[in-house]
């Protein structure tokens, strides 16, 4: 038996040796065990060739296609050095892969393991984006094109309330390179085509380099503002300084202010590229006395001569380059003049419009005869008639003269003798056409909502060039909890709507020709429903607003039939299925329009019938509605005279006596109300009040007020909204920047980075399983940091190279919940972590109990129900994927006294 043992023992030991024998030798030839150095037999090594998209935010979940060849089934891809787990094989070409939310911004490589053998990697293959990302929608309203005329590949776009675009390329693609809000009144020298001149509120710019870089200049006008003064010609387009840089004379510019605005009156001339101005009046000031300038024109033979029209209907002409004027005439007794062009094939014709159109047919420009109207169009009332948008082709005579009127474009061969229309999209409304120089074919319009339209055959077919030219913000933004990755954006009186997809992404614009928006509502329980209200009409979407049901038109009071019924607010229940609300301006008297009728409706059946709410007599326009949270039947208005509230989901209201209007005078602007949440007060409803610069917050539903100041005078909140969070936060737009209130409004902050400093239009806000997204419009802007508040180019004298420009559009920031839980422990023992323990949403948070020497565990309670010993492993309890508020409580007691027992043997003989 012992020599079979000893056999055995030998025979282990001899394969031992022989097992370490191996993996020397291997080690020796560099190999390790499992590995090889070759793909396995008759397969080709994995190949990456392309990944798509390339990019993805790190708040969302993002699914790429990987195109390639050889990937197997098994294959297992990494991003840098993390394995993804949600990989699917399509074929040996093309693999799809989930990128989770949650990663740290950066570029990474991508690799594909079909074994640890065989593998592929691409380097620097995918970009992940830190929150606060941009969606940017494309177009907007254009109401001036500049072209360089010695570089007509060079092109300048203003965008109304957005800043300066620029091309470099014929139109074809579009860079932002100035931002001050209406930078308008472009003028280019034409013997310096490096130098433009523009305004933007408050004040004039100049550029020596095409754009790259401006500086501010100082101007001072002539004659003093008068307020009193009435004024016809303030009905213009044009809404400031307006800038016309000589022709042939290097760094001389002229500059007049439009509209009478507050900087005076008069005309001023600059020598040396803005830096020193003389007044250039003399003439202006004699008989009749008209120093409103709207508009100048050079002769296009002899640029000494200058021609001026007013804001009284008086043409001025200078043959000394402005040095002094004499009166021309008052062509056909207009009330006021906006624009004056020359006929540049026939010069003794000059063209002027104001509340009229008109030419003169004399060489001294003192005979007129009316430009006849194209017959059929719809030209609204005399009294509000404005032909102040036509332009003169500078190529083959007789040359075309465009025409703009209400949106539609006319031209004609004939000095206007004849029109025809010009169509390039049946929703669009012009605003500005320009011709390429040298090339009549070539031709651009500015469109009042899409952007740039560019014709290569003179007019005959359009072509959208809107690449980079991202001035469309929406001035509403809507969100259902049905489905968080479609946004819903709106601007006022557009013929549709703007959608974002994929959390505002990309973005799509939905065209119907009957609506013109004003505001606009997203289901909280259809995930592609969506209401549009235009003009005393409410229309619903149940495809994304793909195609709309006129729902209804409402039935106004006699009162109100004849006045103008404005949509300014929809809301929708946010627990009540079906239930909605909207609020009204009846715009009765065009004069005192903020003060004007104002009205609720409410529909109990998903928008097919609207019925008028009783309301007391005397109520002004309704700004803002909101629905409670904790209480379903109550809502809440907000008007130019008031806060209102309904205990009936808005069939009747009641002004608040004790609403802060009382004591502080003047509209609620916005109304937020905090969402549910787990634990404290009572919901806060916080009204905004845009008149005296506070908010003011209220713990018991509007029955009380107290007052809270902004953080800075100039703030001037826009729209107050809280996150679906527990804890939440308060957040505020504002003209400044995007503002957060941790504590109901007692203390603000600016958001981290730049969008914490420009202007923000439109908020909306909405709660995704364990977190909740914020989308924030703006126009963008500059971002420059101080102490005390926004810089801006008029009011730090000029930008600075610690300026950002942000771009406009739609960002996204995604905000996890955080949660508490609060663990306690009784005595004889302890829990670890304890007291309040905070855990972001959707992860897992366990606890330790440990009982003391003597003493075990009693119970453990989490929210008051035992869960011990069953769901307690080891003294460790976890909740698992943390959604809520949550408390944990463990207590402990002695273990029992262990009886002693002594066996006595029994011996039994």
């Amino acid at each position: 038996m012992k020599h079979k043992g000893f056999v055995a023992i030998a025979v282990c030991l001899i394969a031992v040796a022989t097992v370490i024998s191996v993996i020397g030798v291997e080690d020796a030839m560099g190999f390790e065990m499992g590995q090889t150095a070759l793909a396995a037999p008759g397969r080709a090594l994995p190949e990456i060739t392309s990944v798509e998209p390339d990019r993805a935010l790190n708040d969302v979940n993002t699914t790429i296609t990987i195109s390639g060849s050889n990937f197997i089934e098994a294959a297992i891809v990494y991003l840098g050095e993390t394995k993804l787990e949600d990989v699917t094989w399509e074929d040996e070409h093309t693999l799809t892969v989930v990128i989770p939310s949650g990663w740290d911004a950066g570029v990474y490589d991508l690799k594909v393991e079909n074994t640890p053998e065989e593998v592929a990697v691409l380097d620097g293959a995918f970009e992940v984006i830190d929150v606060w990302t941009a969606g940017t929608i494309e177009g907007g309203r254009i109401d001036e094109i500049v072209i360089n005329p010695q570089d007509p590949n060079t092109l300048y776009a203003s965008a109304y309330g957005i800043g300066l675009y620029r091309s470099r390329d014929a139109g074809e693609s579009w860079q932002f390179i100035l931002a001050d809000g209406y930078a308008e009144a472009v003028s280019i020298s034409p013997v310096e085509p490096n130098h433009l001149y523009l305004f933007a509120p408050w004040q004039l710019f100049h550029s020596a380099d095409e754009g790259d870089n401006w500086a501010p200049l100082e101007t001072q006008f002539p004659v003093p503002f008068n307020p009193s003064a009435e004024v016809p010609g303030w009905r213009c387009a044009s809404s400031g300084l307006s800038p016309y840089a000589h022709p042939e004379i290097k760094g001389t510019v002229f500059v007049s202010v439009s509209n009478h605005g507050h900087f005076g009156s008069g005309l001023i001339k600059s020598k040396n590229y803005g830096l020193d101005w003389l007044p250039v009046i003399d003439g202006l000031l004699d008989d009749p006395i008209d120093p409103f300038i709207n508009d100048l024109a050079f002769h296009p033979d002899d640029p000494e001569i200058i021609v001026v029209g007013t804001g009284l209907g008086n043409l001025f002409i200078s043959n000394n380059r402005g040095e002094s004027w004499e009166f021309l005439s008052r062509p056909i007794d207009m009330a006021y003049i906006c624009k004056i062009e020359f006929n540049p094939f026939d010069p003794d014709e000059l063209w002027i419009g104001g509340d009229k159109l008109a030419k003169s047919i004399n060489g001294s420009y003192t005979a007129w005869e009316e430009v006849d109207l194209p017959p059929d169009h719809p030209y609204g009332p005399e009294e509000t008639r404005i032909f102040d948008r036509f332009f003169i082709s500078p190529h083959e005579e007789p040359g075309w003269v465009y025409w703009h009127l209400i949106g539609s474009l006319y031209r004609s061969n004939d000095r206007g003798d004849t029109w025809e229309i010009i169509t390039w999209n049946e929703l669009s409304h012009s605003s500005i056409i320009v011709e390429s120089p040298g090339n009549a074919d070539v031709v651009y319009l500015g469109d009042r909502f899409f952007g740039i339209y560019k014709s290569v055959d003179g007019g005959v077919t359009w072509e959208t060039k809107n690449q980079g030219l991202t001035a469309t913000v929406p001035e509403y933004l809507r969100v259902s909890p049905a489905d968080p990755s479609l946004v819903y954006g709106s601007v006022h009186h557009t013929s549709g709507i703007f959608r974002g997809l994929k959390y505002a992404t990309s973005w799509d614009f939905l065209l119907h020709a009957d609506i013109h928006i004003q505001t606009m509502e997203a289901d909280p329980f259809v995930p592609e429903r969506v209401f549009a209200a235009g003009f005393d009409t409410i229309y619903r979407s149940d495809d994304g607003g793909e195609t709309w049901i006129a729902t209804v038109e409402l039935d106004l009071p006699e009162e109100h039939k004849d006045c103008v019924s404005l949509f300014l607010v929809l809301r929708a229940h946010p627990k009540l299925k079906d239930t909605l609300l909207a609020g009204l301006m009846h715009l009765c008297d065009r004069d005192n329009w903020d003060y004007s009728d104002g009205s609720i409706y409410y529909s109990n059946d998903g928008g097919q019938s609207w019925v008028l709410a009783d309301t007391p007599g005397g109520m002004q326009v309704v700004w803002d509605l909101a629905f409670d949270t904790l209480d379903g039947t109550i809502a809440y208005a907000g008007t130019t005279d008031g806060f209102y509230r309904s205990e009936d989901t808005g069939k009747t209201w009641v002004r608040m006596e004790g609403e802060p209007g009382y004591v502080y005078p003047g509209r609620v602007h916005s109304i937020a109300v905090e969402p549910d949440r787990n634990s404290g007060k009572e919901p806060h409803i916080v009204v905004m009040d845009g008149s005296i610069g506070a908010i003011m917050v209220s713990s018991n539903q509007g029955e009380d007020w107290d007052v809270l100041f902004y953080p800075s005078p100039n703030d001037n909140f826009e729209q107050l909204i809280f996150t679906p969070t527990d804890p939440q936060t308060l957040y505020a737009a504002s003209r400044t920047g995007l503002r957060y209130s941790p504590d109901y409004g007692e203390t603000w902050f600016r958001v981290p980075g730049d969008l914490g400093y420009v202007l923000i239009r439109a908020l909306a806000t909405v709660k995704e399983e364990d977190r909740a997204i914020l989308y924030v419009a703006t126009p963008g802007g500059y971002a420059a940091r101080t102490d005390t508040d926004v810089m801006s180019p008029v009011s730090v004298g000029g930008l600075r190279e610690s300026t950002t420009l942000v771009h406009p559009g739609v960002y996204r920031y995604t905000q996890t919940a955080v949660y508490t839980i609060l663990a306690t422990a009784g005595d004889n023992g302890s829990i670890k972590p304890s007291g309040e323990v905070t855990v972001d949403g959707g992860e897992d948070q366990s606890f330790t109990i440990t009982a003391e020497n003597g003493y075990q565990i009693a119970d453990v309670k989490v929210d008051g129900v035992s869960v011990y010993p069953d769901d307690v492993e080891g003294g460790v309890y976890t909740f698992n994927e943390v959604q809520e508020n949550h408390t944990i409580y463990a207590s402990f007691e002695a273990i029992p006294e262990q009886v002693e027992r002594y066996f006595i043997p029994l011996i039994l003989n």
